[in-house]
């Protein structure tokens, strides 16, 4: 910015206005810090508030005149706006690609939960890789999987942000750190009963029937209608459906007297959204009659016949579990509000570190083991009800070495 001619206070505190071609330096006035103004690349005013000393406020002022000359202002932007850009779903990226709406909306949730709360308030031109490094180990930590798709994100953001001229840091110098960063995805994983999609799941990895009761009952105190709460529970754990898809189901999805749903959408974790199942791919499912018995049900929650009571009292686009307000749970809300307290209030297993040990996707799990292992079903059968690509998924999953030795026994 070169020698400017300035008063300033013993403090160091600018008295009267210092101007540097179209940027002008103003004392404090209504806070510690000084003013800057300046008219930007697009002919509009701009200002900002920076350093506490006339010294401070002249290296601020030097990096925007910087950026002036460089004929990019981008970097000045708040984070928010960068991720803004970045979560443009009509913008086209590489290669002619653009996000799909789901895509879209999952990143969208991740990014506004553990993103911008942490480094959303920065400058992109004060973005370190300690920044990105604290996203990562942000107290409550974020689980094993949250923490991957944190890593494969911020490592995306960065290179497109740094593409558009938001950033002026390489990203391999704001990339630094951040692979080894926070927790061992594996070691936490494992304290969660979290599994890698072609990893096997067995019978002792899963809750117990009576476990399964024990949540049902629990969710009853953490829904709108406690019936409809304890038919939750019972229909997901028998069902297989994921999470969206559940939220998403409509009365009209139901053939009562088959035990059969039409898997036709899932709601987005925004809950104001709908799109296609996993893989853009519609389904039938099945439910049985009756659940396991258990202690509280001697001859099985009878899950058909509360089915088919619910489906009666809703049309046919009614959601089948719906909100409070009668819409689809907002995802972040449902684990808040319904799931949390729930596992809580039915002492479900939690880790050392006071991480939940099962997530809600045991409850897929258990339906997966119910069909092909208590009922018999084939892996053919269960993978058209599941969604899965193929039966040798099914069984890579779910084929539980030795647990049928019995029928070799003659």
């Amino acid at each position: 910015m070169g020698e400017v001619e300035a008063r300033v206070d013993a403090d160091g505190v600018l008295l009267e206005a210092v101007k540097v071609g179209n940027l002008t330096i103003y004392p404090p006035s209504r806070s510690p810090y000084h003013e800057i103004k300046w008219v930007g690349l697009n002919g509009k005013r701009k200002q900002t508030s920076k350093g506490r000393t006339f010294a401070q406020a002249s290296a601020a002022a030097e990096t925007i005149l910087d950026e002036l000359e460089a004929g990019s202002e981008l970097p000045g932007s708040l984070v928010t706006v960068m991720i803004t850009s970045y979560l443009d779903a009509a913008r086209v990226r590489s290669r002619g690609r653009v996000w799909s709406i789901n895509t879209q909306a999952k990143t969208a949730w991740l990014l506004n939960k553990y993103v911008v709360p942490v480094i959303g308030h920065l400058r992109c031109r004060e973005l370190t890789h300690k920044d990105l490094i604290d996203v990562i180990t942000q107290k409550p930590a974020p689980s094993a999987d949250t923490q991957k798709r944190l890593r494969g994100e911020l490592r995306r953001l960065v290179d497109d942000g740094y593409e558009l001229g938001y950033l002026n840091k390489p990203p391999a110098q704001l990339l630094r750190g951040l692979k080894k960063a926070g927790i061992g995805v594996a070691a936490v994983g494992k304290a969660q009963g979290e599994r890698s999609s072609l990893k096997s799941v067995s019978k002792a990895d899963l809750p117990s029937v009576e476990q399964l009761a024990d949540l049902a009952w629990a969710m009853r105190d953490h829904w709108p209608d406690p019936d409809t709460g304890e038919l939750f529970v019972y229909f997901a754990a028998y069902s297989g459906l994921r999470l969206g898809e559940l939220l998403g189901l409509q009365a009209g999805d139901f053939v009562a007297k088959k035990q059969q749903v039409g898997v036709r959408r899932q709601a987005l974790s925004s809950g104001t959204k709908t799109t296609l199942p996993k893989g853009n791919k519609t389904r039938e499912a099945k439910y049985p009659k009756n659940t396991p018995p258990t202690d509280r049900y001697p001859n099985g929650y009878p899950l058909a016949e509360k089915i088919a009571q619910r489906v009666k009292t809703l049309d046919g686009s009614a959601l089948m579990f719906a909100s409070k307000r009668g819409s689809s749970w907002n995802h972040s809300n449902f684990y808040e509000r319904a799931w949390a307290p729930a596992y809580a209030d039915a002492r479900w297993p939690v880790a050392k570190d006071d991480k939940n040990v099962f997530t809600f996707h045991i409850l897929r799990h258990c339906a997966a083991v119910y069909w092909l292992w208590d009922r018999g079903v084939s892996a053919r059968a269960v993978s058209d009800v599941l969604g899965h690509g193929s039966s040798q998924i099914t069984l890579a999953i779910y084929g539980e070495r030795g647990s049928r030795l019995s029928e070799f026994d003659e």
